[in-house]
């Protein structure tokens, strides 16, 4: 699994909101990648 060079552990992130943002775009950068492969 790769993540993004911005990645920060949860103890950066201060708010519930930022959690849920950060969670979010590890989703959307996984599905991206995956449809990607798919593409090939």
């Amino acid at each position: 699994m790769v993540y993004p060079v911005r990645k920060l552990p949860f103890e950066e992130l201060t708010s519930i909101d930022e959690r849920v943002d950060f969670i979010h775009s590890q989703i959307v950068a996984s599905q991206l990648a995956l449809n990607q492969l798919l593409e090939k």
